[in-house]
């Protein structure tokens, strides 16, 4: 209820300012300007250690700083499901999230069967292109997602993506029976278990980020692999993933062996109630050379950021009027 009255207080700062501003005039003899309302947003990510985190707190800052008319303040979130369900509860403006799992809330199958189908969801635009992974340390002897049987497994707190596309596929394989056990754990709580044994493998969406780097520096590792049959029941499974190769060498120092896996993409959503001209002012002010060239200091995936709207229109998700705004003004068709 907080959270619900804080953005309609915010979000419709300008309409009530105005009401305010105009009962006060016959009292106020002042004839100092009224500065313009500012609208704000919050704009969620993941846990610390997680490169969504990094990613919502470094741009919050840097639009809030652009874009006089609004203030956007970052909020950490256990990443890709909660995010995707408070959007679709309306809890959040803004948030960054899987393409596969924000089609399931959209069109309300699979883990929100049965729920109300979030359709007040909006693309802004595509951050990154993100293969995912299953980690463990060299020494363990796990190389195949069917040595996983009998092993401690995590991905993230629930209510991560990581956690949750690694389930998805240990049931497309028949092997989640066969897991001794599924941890929940912050970032810096895996690399710590992984290291002292407690913990055999996790998986992360992305691959770069602060824990998963962290532990290579510390211990050599490998990344699990699927079968082909494997990968390709997952896809053949579960809608918005394709095959892809991901190179661990740009990032790992002790991992060297191309990773065939499977990749989604990752999408900056707003809610439809933003308003069309601070979504419109957020993508122009993303996508100028200013701004831009600063993106991969945040984050190195950052560099993939382009304006999504085919990955949009594949995924069958909107984009948000503002940004179609935006695209159309250049030339892209919506």
């Amino acid at each position: 209820m907080r959270n619900r009255l804080w953005r309609f207080l915010h979000i419709r700062g300008v309409a009530l300012t105005g009401l305010v501003t105009m009962s006060l005039a016959g009292v106020l003899l002042s004839s100092a300007p009224v500065e313009a309302a500012k609208v704000y947003l919050n704009f969620a990510g993941s846990r610390p250690g997680g490169g969504w985190f990094y990613m919502a707190g470094g741009l919050s800052p840097i639009l809030t700083r652009e874009i006089k008319s609004l203030n956007v303040v970052a909020e950490s979130t256990q990443g890709d499901v909660e995010n995707v369900r408070r959007m679709a509860t309306g809890d959040l403006d803004m948030a960054i999230v899987h393409a596969p799992t924000m089609a399931e809330a959209y069109l309300g199958v699979r883990s929100f069967k049965g729920k109300k189908p979030a359709k007040d969801i909006r693309v802004l635009m595509k951050f990154y292109d993100s293969p995912f992974g299953v980690l463990a340390l060299k020494s363990s002897g796990i190389k195949t997602f069917d040595d996983l049987a009998g092993k401690t497994i995590a991905g993230g707190p629930a209510g991560s993506g990581s956690i949750k596309n690694f389930k998805m596929a240990l049931e497309a394989f028949g092997l989640m029976k066969k897991i001794k056990a599924v941890k929940y754990l912050t970032y810096a709580d895996e690399t710590t278990a992984m290291i002292d044994g407690r913990l055999d493998a996790a998986a992360q969406n992305g691959l770069h980020s602060a824990w998963t780097l962290s532990l290579d520096a510390q211990r050599p590792l490998r990344l699990v692999r699927m079968s082909e049959a494997q990968r390709k029941l997952f896809i053949k499974t579960y809608a918005g993933f394709w095959p892809g190769t991901y190179d661990p060498t740009k990032v790992f120092k002790t991992i060297k062996e191309p990773y065939p896996t499977i990749w989604n993409t990752v999408f900056w959503v707003a809610n439809k109630r933003v308003p069309e001209k601070i979504a419109y002012d957020i993508v122009k002010t993303v996508f100028t050379p200013k701004v831009k060239k600063v993106l991969p200091k945040i984050h190195r995936l950052m560099r993939g950021i382009a304006a999504g709207v085919e990955e949009a229109k594949k995924s069958g998700l909107p984009m948000h009027p503002g940004a179609a705004r935006y695209w159309r003004e250049k030339g892209m068709k919506k």
